[in-house]
Order: C-alpha cells, then structure tokens, then sequence
C-alpha cells in the first residue's frame, strides 16, 4: 500500500492521493517553509520494516508524469525529469541487497502546486 509523503514541521506541505485504475495520482501545495516536499512512498515489505533483497534486478522502471523537480530514493537518491507527457524513466541500482521502499519526492518552488501521475513502478533485469 503506498504511504502519502509530506515534510516535517508545524505548517507541512498538503497532499492528497488516489488511485485512478492502477495510476495514482497525487497533488499537492508545499508550504512556504524550508525544505517543502510531497511524494510516495511503496514499502516492499509489511511496514517496510524488513528489508527486501532485490540484488538479481538492475533497477526500478516507472513511469511518471507531472510537475515539479522529482527524486527516487532507493539506495540513494536519484533525480528524474517528468513533465506533463508520460514517460517511461529506469534507475539503475548498485545494491540492491538491503531495500526498505521505494519512494518518490516531489519539490519545487515554497507555495508552488505540484501535482504527479505514477504508474507501473517495478524492477528490471
């Protein structure tokens, strides 16, 4: 199940999420403090508590549309480019040995309206 994604503080950025069919969609507004963001994150286990050995793939296929300045974080992070067409966008991983979740982060601009469509996030060999 995803889990919503907002920074920390008093006056946190706002996000809602929904699932349309197998897309989710996510908007949102930052706040106006330090560091705003929004974003998802996938848990590859219960809670992502444990975490997941995915040594045998190469990295994580998505694909994405929206806007905003975009982040995958897995083993590290990772920025990608997304605009209002969908794209198809494949992060390689190092190590794959020690994976929690696989999380998306949206930033931009403080007060700015972000909004993104996330959709067949997977592995690849």
């Amino acid at each position: 199940l995803p889990v919503n994604l907002t920074d920390s503080g008093h006056e946190r950025s706002l996000m809602q999420f929904t699932r349309t069919g197998k897309t989710l969609l996510a908007v949102g507004r930052l706040r106006e403090g330090a560091q705003p963001l929004i974003g998802v994150s996938l848990p590859l286990t219960p809670g992502a508590i444990e975490p997941v050995d995915a040594s045998e793939f190469s990295g994580v296929q998505l694909d994405l549309r929206g806007e905003g300045q975009f982040q995958l974080v897995a083993q590290g992070v990772t920025p990608l480019q997304a605009n209002a067409e969908w794209r198809t966008l494949r992060v390689p991983l190092k190590d794959a040995r020690r994976l929690h979740a696989i999380t998306l982060r949206a930033t931009g601009k403080r007060g700015a309206k972000i909004w993104f469509e996330l959709d067949n996030v997977r592995f690849y060999r």
